[in-house]
């Protein structure tokens, strides 16, 4: 046999059945689920599922069942309690076949990391991760944890080193590109979306990040025709992408009539209900914005929902009632979804009028890169920061000016 240095790039690909059909199928279920649309999951599921039936200890095609099924909810192509429940059984077992399985235990990372079981998907990753460094999926969604778990630049690290493995993969091109945005490196970021979009123009999620960044930048005439094509590449994932560009280029009335369509079709639409009550806010319609604030309570409790509050109470000048709620806020105890919204906190207090405090928030959010800065160039929250010429000066860090 040929003896390989321990530390060659080559990477020895196990078929684990001696079926070779099987192994077919496997691989072109792989090739499906790499295109992420709602059909190329299921045909993704189908081709798997026929490579099990064909040899029914075969792991490889148990993790990529686990994945076509946890792919399914992550996108929102359909209810996450559907078929997330199918995902665990199918990386079960694959992990009952084999416990050295990289991917198995990169498929149990990501159903836990859906569950929001944080530090155990982290533990799934790292040790998919030491039983094959190699595996470029493994360190692009542990670089997806590492960016919820607010570790920025873990999380670049890791989608690099899934770029360096996996060059020609759209899926990790994006993601490296959105973490790019979210740490203020717009242009690399850009030349990411644009380098994917060549080999996959019709790949929604790229499309959407695409949209989303030019939004950011004030690039409305760029940025409303990328959301267009991302909503009709993939409605449920982008569903409120086109909204969103109305609403920073304020054109309030077609982002009313854009969410009043989506939220026709998805009456407990999340986003949608959450960005009508900013556009409410905006309009100065601030009873009907608290009534959507109230459905949004209903539909998902978070900590961080009282921002939205907050803003609508500070616009309608009951500056009382929102300097409560700021209050609550900076009492938050969880760190790491604490400090991903520092910048919020610091144009809250310019909205109080207390525009040192602000910049002392905001500094704050520059050194730990809070993710909320990359939308301060449009986003109406700033609105009460513009009069300091200190505004200008963040801008121009943030690379945004």
């Amino acid at each position: 046999g040929v003896l390989l240095p321990p530390d060659a790039e080559t990477q020895l690909v196990s078929e684990q059945t001696s079926d070779f059909e099987a192994y077919n199928l496997y691989l072109r279920g792989r090739y499906f689920w790499n295109q992420r649309t709602k059909d190329g999951l299921e045909t993704a599921a189908n081709y798997f599922q026929q490579a099990i039936d064909r040899d029914s200890v075969y792991a490889l095609a148990y993790a990529g069942l686990a994945d076509a099924y946890s792919a399914l909810g992550a996108w929102r192509y359909v209810p996450q309690e559907e078929v997330l429940p199918r995902a665990e059984e199918a990386a079960d077992r694959a992990l009952e076949l084999d416990e050295t399985l990289a991917e198995a235990h990169t498929a149990r990372g990501l159903i836990l990391y859906l569950q929001e079981e944080y530090d155990d998907a982290e533990l799934a990753y790292s040790r998919a991760i030491e039983l094959n460094p190699s595996y470029a999926t493994a360190h692009q969604w542990y670089g997806l944890l590492l960016g919820v778990m607010n570790r920025p630049q873990e999380a670049l690290g890791e989608f690099r080193r899934a770029h360096e493995l996996d060059p020609l993969s759209v899926q990790v091109s994006t993601q490296l590109g959105w973490q790019l945005s979210q740490l203020h490196q717009f242009d690399e970021a850009l030349e990411q979306y644009e380098r994917a979009l060549e080999f996959s123009p019709d790949h929604p999620w790229t499309q959407g990040a695409r949209a989303s960044l030019l939004r950011r930048l004030g690039r409305f005439e760029e940025a409303l025709p990328a959301a267009r094509r991302a909503k009709e590449l993939s409605p449920n994932f982008n569903s409120t992408a086109v909204a969103w560009v109305h609403h920073w280029a304020r054109d309030y009335e077609a982002a009313l009539v854009e969410l009043g369509e989506l939220l026709e079709n998805e009456p407990d639409l999340f986003d949608a209900h959450w960005l009508l009550s900013q556009v409410y806010a905006a309009q100065g319609r601030y009873e009907e914005a608290i009534e959507e604030h109230r459905t949004i309570e209903q539909l998902r409790a978070s900590p961080f929902n009282a921002l939205n509050l907050f803003f609508i109470y500070a616009r309608s000048g009951d500056t009382e009632k929102a300097r409560g709620i700021l209050s609550e806020l900076e009492t938050l105890e969880d760190e790491a979804r604490w400090e991903a919204n520092l910048g919020w906190i610091g144009a809250a207090h310019a909205w109080l009028g207390e525009y040192d405090l602000a910049f002392e928030w905001l500094d704050r959010a520059l050194e730990v890169e809070s993710v909320s800065l990359t939308e301060f160039k449009v986003d109406q929250w700033a609105d009460a920061l513009r009069s300091d010429p200190r505004f200008d000066e963040l801008l121009r860090e943030l690379g945004l000016s």
